[in-house]
């Protein structure tokens, strides 16, 4: 019987050249310094340009946007360059980025997406509290996302699918990323020793995201008007950015909707 241990050897060994991409950050990098890690990125940038073109992955994304035509609004979105997602997670690079898990291309998960639509939905409550639309403001809101008070619970209407990347195109879904902080003094001692110009600037390599996405509500549980409705204010959330770094500009999305194409 051939163990794990062995398998993940031999995988290693054959260079894993177009693997899956996941596995090939999980398990196929090699040991490597701060000199050598962006090395080890690009060996999964390569991986990624390669599975883009896997007939499992086009055929896993041409039946999920079937049942997505069915049965959700949904709509392609276009980042305006580069994203981080699911950096914070544990990975051997230092910073992670979110895979899915059987088909190893970059996906946003549904509950973020849900989160960053909450976050902009409340945050467009506020900006009219006091005026008269306030309490259709807050109904709406209470509809999609529900609500738990003195009145009792109410279960919210929305769902919210993983964003899957569209196949296609000539980039590869995952990019090299440089970013280069010099006040690294200030930064791990969490801010207790004062930032200076004269630090030496120290470049991390890591992994970034780029391409287009599906979106995707579900109208099972809301009538189509709502779907899109919320379809657009998840819309909106995306264009002011999600993920990490979103004050520097990573993670924002191209305003005009495209249409999406299987």
């Amino acid at each position: 019987m051939t163990t794990m241990r062995k398998i993940i050897e031999d995988f290693k060994e054959s260079g894993n050249q177009g693997g899956h991409p996941s596995l090939v950050l999980d398990y196929g990098l090699s040991a490597f310094d701060s000199e050598s890690k962006s090395a080890a990125i690009k060996k999964v940038i390569q991986a990624a340009a390669t599975h883009r073109h896997c007939l499992l992955y086009k055929t896993a994304y041409a039946r999920w946007f079937a049942r997505v035509e069915r049965e959700c609004e949904s709509r392609a979105v276009k980042l305006r360059d580069r994203m981080h997602i699911g950096m914070g997670m544990p990975s051997v690079l230092e910073t992670n980025v979110t895979l899915h898990p059987l088909y190893g291309l970059p996906m946003i998960p549904g509950d973020t997406l849900k989160g960053a639509l909450r976050a902009h939905c409340k945050s467009a409550a506020a900006a009219v509290e006091g005026n008269a639309d306030h309490a259709d403001w807050q109904r709406d809101f209470d509809t999609l996302f529900g609500k738990l008070d003195r009145e009792g619970a109410m279960g919210g209407a929305i769902v919210v699918h993983d964003a899957w990347w569209i196949p296609g195109g000539a980039d590869s879904p995952l990019c090299l990323e440089v970013d280069t902080p010099h006040q690294r003094a200030y930064y791990k001692s969490c801010g207790n020793v004062a930032a200076s110009d004269y630090d030496n600037p120290n470049p991390v390599s890591e992994l970034a995201v780029q391409g287009s996405f599906l979106i995707a509500i579900e109208k099972r549980w809301l009538p189509d008007a709502w779907a899109s409705f919320a379809l657009d204010l998840l819309h909106e959330a995306l264009e002011h950015g999600i993920g990490g770094r979103v004050n520097a500009g990573y993670g924002r999305f191209n305003a005009k909707a495209r249409n999406a194409t299987s």
